[in-house]
């Protein structure tokens, strides 16, 4: 069995792709096409309290993608349980839950309620930038239960030597999320996260980069072709995760 089956099989999803946190909503929409069936659900990112959205919300174009500032919104863990945990139990796929936390403490609580959830099947941890793997490790320490545990890092900021640590940590794989950049707006400059096919280059060598270790690589950006996330697939991701290409038809 390679490392690509066993991780589906431990996560029991039926295909390797997936969408990434934050463009698909708290549940999977009714009607969408997909390109490929999907083998898990990822939700928006879900905080331990209720957080606002950026006063100044943005998506800046250009050549090859946009940046997009939202602030990360969340309602709230007891909000998106109470209008989604029973529908979750009932959707053909298993769900996976993004978490937004500033602090390891705020962590236990939140994965302590999770357990209780049906057909939760893992965590997807959100990764603060900007931390030594000291701190990232003890995210990962924190949300140790019996929910598997995918530690969320931005694919720019990611170091090979960290993933033996990760891994060892508790880790069942690990999400290169879309990088963070910064763009000029009507005379402000702008931060924010980077989506678009001008993403995939970027994405595609770091898996390569990283897929050598055991620890299974998602590809989770710069998607924009069933052709480039099964190119992903074929350098060794374990699986891929969709972002703003499910925002329009798929291509082929």
């Amino acid at each position: 069995m390679t490392q690509r089956e066993r991780f589906l099989d431990r996560l029991e999803l039926s295909t390797p792709w997936m969408n990434a946190a934050g463009f698909l909503g708290y549940f999977p929409p009714t009607q969408r096409s997909w390109g490929a069936p999907m083998g898990a659900f990822v939700t928006n990112p879900v905080s331990l309290l209720p957080r606002k959205p950026a006063q100044l919300r943005q998506v800046v174009e250009y050549p090859g993608g946009f940046l997009l500032h939202t602030g990360l919104p969340s309602p709230g863990i007891a909000s998106v349980l109470k209008q989604n945990a029973a529908r979750w139990g009932k959707i053909a796929v298993p769900v996976w839950v993004h978490l937004l936390t500033q602090t390891p403490a705020e962590l236990p609580e939140m994965i302590e309620t999770l357990e209780g959830v049906e057909n939760v099947r893992a965590v997807e941890l959100g990764i603060p930038p900007g931390v030594p793997l000291k701190t990232i490790l003890e995210f990962i320490h924190a949300a140790s239960g019996e929910i598997a545990t995918i530690a969320c890092i931005c694919v720019d900021e990611i170091q090979n030597e960290w993933i033996s640590s990760i891994q060892d940590a508790g880790a069942a794989g690990l999400v290169l999320a879309a990088p963070r950049g910064m763009h000029k707006n009507s005379n402000r400059l702008t931060r924010g996260r980077l989506y678009g096919p001008a993403i995939f280059p970027y994405m595609l060598n770091a898996v390569c980069r990283l897929a050598q270790h055991d620890l299974p690589i998602i590809a989770g950006g710069g998607v924009y072709s069933q052709a480039d996330g099964e190119t992903l697939l074929e350098a060794g991701a374990a699986a891929v995760q969709l972002d703003a290409v499910l925002w329009r038809n798929w291509e082929t």
